[in-house]
């Protein structure tokens, strides 16, 4: 078992890394204070709607006033058109891997009506896991003064989202073709913003199974991620690292899960030779 890991020399000063299955701490920097989640706000999004849409294959249309509205705030976009009819699985897919925010707002109109009223669902959800540090104020992780949680609390909102196969299967693929559309008739191509700047997710005893990056200039870089590493499953986010055109926060999550995979092996091998020396002693 994993005690604590060093996290000296990360770019990210608000760090969380925790075991999966039961949520012990294994290291942590500042896991408390107030940071602005940026897009991990999408996972949130995304469990709001899996749990209460039951048919993911069913259409929605893209209302021309939310690509509008999203294009003018300069917001990610998957690349779906206003009048775009898409299932609700190639939304999620849209939102989680190349972090579209006409997904997100189109989904909060299917399943709550009004954005206002799916921000409240997302609220009511992030209170129920106790979550008791995190306001959402929309569906996206746009700037709000008052959007904001803490690494604490979006580690537990990850460690709730992984139990969702069909959250992990969508957080976990590198990229995904949409069924055809009436306006992209040989589907479109979503690429991961997490796998696409991890070309090989391998780390020591292990790898990156998935996660979701967010950025702003507020947020500066952000990383929700989950790793199997030796048979067992971590969790780790960082937020707040600097914005110099490389993916720092990327750079923390492989530095930080070798890091466990290195104490596991070294573990292990200690283990090892101390029941060999016993037994040739015995």
């Amino acid at each position: 078992m994993v005690k604590e890991i060093d996290i000296r020399g990360i770019n990210s000063p608000y760090v969380i890394l925790i075991q999966a299955d039961d949520g012990t701490v294994i290291a942590s920097s500042r896991p408390d204070e107030a940071v602005y989640p940026a897009s991990i706000t999408k996972v949130m999004s995304a469990l709001v709607v899996l749990e209460h849409v039951k048919g993911l294959d069913r259409t929605c249309t893209i209302r021309e006033d939310v690509i509008l509205d999203l294009c003018a705030e300069e917001a990610s976009m998957a690349g779906f058109q206003p009048g775009e009819e898409v299932t609700v699985r190639d939304l999620l897919y849209g939102a989680l891997l190349p972090s579209g925010a006409e997904c997100c707002e189109t989904l909060a109109g299917l399943v709550g009506g009004t954005t206002e009223a799916f921000v409240a669902m997302m609220n009511d959800k992030a209170a129920s896991l106790g979550m008791d540090s995190t306001c959402f104020r929309n569906t996206t992780g746009l700037f709000d003064p008052e959007h904001v949680s803490t690494v604490r609390d979006l580690a537990v909102m990850m460690q709730y989202a992984i139990r969702n196969r069909a959250f992990r299967e969508i957080a976990g693929s590198a990229s995904h073709t949409t069924a055809p559309t009436n306006l992209h008739p040989e589907g479109l191509v979503l690429c991961s913003t997490l796998f696409s700047k991890l070309p090989d997710p391998t780390v020591a005893g292990g790898t990156i199974l998935g996660g979701k990056t967010g950025s702003t200039d507020e947020a500066k870089l952000c990383l929700a991620s989950y790793a199997a590493i030796a048979g067992k499953e971590y969790i780790l986010v960082t937020c707040g690292a600097e914005l110099t055109g490389e993916p720092l926060h990327v750079y923390d999550a492989l530095t930080l899960y070798n890091r466990v995979g290195e104490a596991v092996l070294y573990d292990r091998s200690r283990n090892y030779s101390s029941a060999k020396s016993v037994s040739i002693t015995t």
